[in-house]
């Protein structure tokens, strides 16, 4: 199981929403297949043969994963708080920057006006 956070395409909506399926499917998808949102409806059906030892396997399998499911959301949440926060600081930083050169300019024009 993986110890990274994977990388992840996600498409927002119209609205800029990410669906919080695809999310579960992009990250649950890497651990367990079995466990995306198309193929649980079928997991009945394919398992309907097991023995109750095996079906005691399965269940420790798919609580182990969602556990690792857990631990990468966990990730990647933390990873977009972390982007988020990056992104916020270079935009201050940006406008600053250009807040001071207007600034600059008007003391420029100023200094100008009264050395003429």
């Amino acid at each position: 199981m993986s110890e990274t956070p994977p990388n992840i395409t996600l498409v927002a909506d119209a609205d800029g929403k990410l669906d919080p399926a695809e999310v579960y499917d992009a990250l649950i998808g890497q651990i367990d297949p079995e466990l995306v949102t198309s193929e649980i409806p079928k997991l009945k059906a394919k398992y309907k043969e097991e023995t109750p030892e095996q079906r005691t396997t399965r269940g420790e399998r798919y609580a182990a994963a969602y556990k690792e499911y857990e631990s990468m959301l966990a990730q990647f949440v933390g990873g977009l708080k972390a982007h988020a926060g990056t992104q916020r600081r270079e935009a201050l930083v940006s406008a600053e920057a250009q807040s001071r050169k207007g600034e600059e300019e008007q003391l420029k024009n100023m200094e100008e006006l009264f050395t003429k």
